[in-house]
């Protein structure tokens, strides 16, 4: 029962039932629909919720040592003697099968460790696709945006080149008159070729806005996009709220920390893991062999036994085993304060830039 354990394809509440339709060329793309479309066909979305079943099924995998294990060995074989040897004949097939049911007992925790290990990895797989789905979605809206941006740019670069080829035109007119000097007429002409320039780069960077819009919602980058004009947006009303509240409230919050902390817990248990693993095991089995040779020859035998198996020498691999481990919990515990202090670089930028572009615009 790990499908049930895994998260869903898409978070529940981001899309709608028509949210995944085909796209249709002819159709004004509002936000909402980029983002959708972003979360439908992004294969990075795909790929962290196929991770995400991948360390489901681990799990089930741990799970199973939890269990006993059966294996069923049969063989046939059909005695024909040659001519000869008639004496020695035996028409009868000979038939075997042998059963053997077994079931580790205690094992000092290995079991254990490694579901724990498994559980926590699926938490840290759970935790990625949520970072995954949030990484895409902001994407999908920086790109909407900057298609507007460049839109706008454009806009204003092609008033700017008609205005400055007026100017030109101007310029060249009381050169001819005689009122003005060459100098006037080639500083005239200067700055429409300089804004020429200008809307020529905008012009690109526009096709380039639309190819990273389209890579973003899992199109081809060639792909005609028509999109809806967005509104003006209205000033952030909490700008001015506390910046180490801020920063504790995405500590709290952002999934790829808690996938760190799942996967440092994994790490811990691993290292029980392979304590454990150089510990003696206690097993049970039982067993039926069946033997049936011929007409008069027909047997059945039935075994309960116990085996202890204890590990004396394995040329010091469990404890380098055990080394490997530590080293690796060490690397996660790292990797976790790390990111810890990124978050809060992250809010601090994300929180000044706010700012400054809010004050910018007003």
């Amino acid at each position: 029962n790990t499908e049930a354990l895994t998260p869903p394809k898409i978070p529940e509440g981001y899309l709608d039932s028509t949210a995944c339709a085909m796209h249709n060329d002819d159709q004004a793309l509002t936000l909402a629909d980029v983002a959708e479309a972003a979360l439908c066909n992004n294969p990075q979305t795909r790929n962290a919720y196929a991770s995400a079943r991948v360390q489901a099924a681990q799990l089930g995998i741990a799970k199973s040592a939890y269990l006993p294990t059966v294996n069923d060995n049969a063989s046939g074989n059909l005695n024909v003697a040659l001519p000869e040897q008639t004496v020695r004949n035996n028409p009868y097939s000979n038939l075997s099968n042998n059963i053997v049911a077994s079931y580790l007992l205690f094992d000092f925790g290995n079991r254990d460790a490694n579901l724990e290990n498994a559980r926590q990895l699926l938490l840290a797989a759970s935790a990625t696709q949520n970072s995954v789905v949030q990484a895409v979605l902001l994407n999908a809206i920086q790109a909407f945006y900057q298609v507007q941006a460049n839109i706008a740019a454009l806009d204003a670069a092609i008033a700017s080149e008609r205005a400055s080829e007026e100017s030109f035109k101007a310029a060249e007119a009381r050169y001819k008159a005689g009122v003005s000097t060459p100098a006037d007429k080639l500083q005239a002409q200067t700055l429409l070729a300089q804004n020429t320039l200008s809307k020529i780069t905008v012009e690109g960077a526009l096709k380039t806005a639309y190819g990273t819009l389209a890579n973003v919602m899992g199109l081809e980058a060639n792909q005609t996009l028509k999109l809806a004009i967005a509104g003006t947006l209205q000033s952030p009303q909490n700008i001015t709220q506390d910046i180490n509240v801020l920063i504790e409230q995405a500590r709290t919050r952002r999934p790829d920390l808690l996938a760190s902390e799942a996967q440092l817990k994994a790490a811990q248990a691993s290292i029980d893991a392979s304590r454990a693993a150089s510990k003696p095991t206690v097993s049970v089995a039982v067993s039926n062999n069946l033997q049936d040779g011929s007409q008069t020859s027909f047997g059945s035998n039935s075994a309960l036994g116990m085996t202890v198996s204890i590990p004396i020498f394995n040329g010091y691999g469990p404890s380098y085993k055990i080394r490997a481990a530590e080293a690796s919990a060490d690397l996660r515990a790292a990797q976790r304060d790390q990111l810890r202090l990124q978050i809060s670089l992250d809010v601090w930028r994300a929180y000044q830039n706010l700012r400054t572009a809010n004050e910018s615009i007003q």
